[in-house]
């Protein structure tokens, strides 16, 4: 009997808490409420808002001193393709795009286009940004893809694959044919060269015997030697007349940035810095480079001109940054916690841990407190960005997610 009686009185006192809550609601005639202040007690209520204040704590104030403006966004995945490298296809326009001829699969209008390696075949295909078509251009297999190199011109696209098949570093080149892209599978060569070390637009740097570095033309014509019998482990960064050039970056020791300009004396201009990773601007102004410091890794702005470095304020690192052509802009995307020592760059090179992307954000070098573009990754809290590009037009920008190997692109308007 007694039981019942306060099992009576909980209900009561429950359905007097329900009424009390619902009146404070339609009495205050407010949209949003806080339902846990209204609903449970204080104490529960202080719980929630305290444990959300401090998942939000480590991260850096973006808010302070920068002004940004929003821009409508469309983010989508190419579905049912994982891949093992991405390059972005830049065709030039010619008198085939105002010819009455000119179709969809003529790939010399202008349009932007990704060429990806199929991370299961090895394939090959190309992906049309503007109508979303996905069509296969070999049935080759190549296994363990790495890179790809590309250059373009009105006819024909020379691709340069880069891949590692049972522990064996192995390289290949295609001719694309623009006009008629058909299979070809006859096209895949393999090449003589020891490895490939970067490409810019129609130029391609390649690593040959006794470790010298040439700079030549896409199809290897007009050889030009750049360092001779380098045997360090080095990153090629090409930028219109200068070349950076970085150790690989670790946590554990201090590296350095050199350049070369008009000539093959090195020249240092950013020195003895742990986690040392760089991404420069197509015409060399700038760089943007990791370093880390009070074991966090923070991002930082080099004006090749002044030789000075300015901190972004942005949880990221180079490899998540991408230049617009021609133009002072970078866009990076940002991830929701700060960059801790050992994650960058070993761990995550590795792939024993993932960042969690949340937006991207478009600076302007000249000003790295001036966010012009902010686009937040809605509803996709799997993201880990790397492979970054943006097209020629900035209206198209793609990530390869290193979680899944999906390419991700995000449609960026007015």
């Amino acid at each position: 009997m007694k039981k019942k009686i306060i099992i009576i009185i909980l209900i009561i006192i429950l359905i007097l808490v329900a009424i009390y809550g619902l009146l404070k609601i339609f009495s205050k005639g407010e949209e949003n409420i806080d339902i846990t202040s209204t609903f449970f007690p204080e104490i529960l209520s202080n719980f929630i808002k305290n444990e959300n204040s401090t998942n939000q704590e480590n991260n850096f104030d973006t808010s302070s001193n920068v002004t940004t403006s929003q821009q409508k966004s469309s983010f989508y995945k190419i579905e049912d393709h994982n891949v093992s490298d991405i390059s972005l296809l830049e065709t030039i326009p010619s008198e085939a795009q105002n010819a009455s001829t000119t179709s969809e699969t003529d790939l010399r209008t202008g349009q932007p286009y990704l060429v990806t390696a199929d991370k299961k075949t090895g394939n090959l295909f190309l992906y049309n940004l503007t109508n979303r078509n996905l069509t296969r251009l070999s049935n080759t297999t190549i296994q363990n893809i790495t890179d790809i190199f590309l250059s373009n011109t009105n006819e024909s696209a020379f691709v340069y694959i880069k891949s590692l098949e049972n522990n064996n570093k192995k390289l290949y080149s295609y001719l694309v044919d623009l006009e008629n892209y058909k299979e070809n599978s006859s096209a895949f060569k393999m090449s003589s060269l020891n490895t490939i070390l970067a490409s810019q637009r129609d130029k391609i740097f390649t690593e040959q015997e006794a470790s010298d570095i040439y700079r030549s033309d896409f199809d290897l014509s007009n050889p030009r030697l750049i360092l001779k019998d380098q045997k360090l482990n080095w990153d090629l960064h090409p930028a219109n007349n200068s070349i950076f050039i970085n150790q690989k970056p670790s946590s554990l020791k201090e590296t350095s940035v050199y350049v070369i300009q008009n000539s093959s004396q090195l020249k240092k201009i950013i020195a003895n810095k742990k986690a040392l990773q760089i991404n420069p601007s197509s015409d060399g102004n700038y760089i943007i480079y990791s370093s880390l410091e009070d074991s966090l890794v923070k991002l930082y702005l080099y004006n090749n001109s002044t030789q000075s470095s300015t901190l972004i304020p942005l949880n990221t690192v180079p490899e998540k940054c991408t230049w617009a052509l021609n133009q002072n802009t970078f866009y990076c995307v940002e991830t929701s916690t700060l960059i801790r020592e050992g994650d960058y760059p070993e761990r995550w090179y590795k792939g024993s841990i993932s960042f969690q992307d949340t937006r991207i954000v478009g600076i302007e070098a000249d000003n790295v407190s001036q966010f012009n573009l902010t686009a937040p990754f809605v509803d996709q809290k799997n993201i880990d960005a790397a492979k970054v590009k943006i097209s020629e037009n900035s209206e198209y920008f793609i990530i390869k997610n290193k979680i899944d190997d999906t390419v991700w692109i995000m449609e960026l308007t007015p």
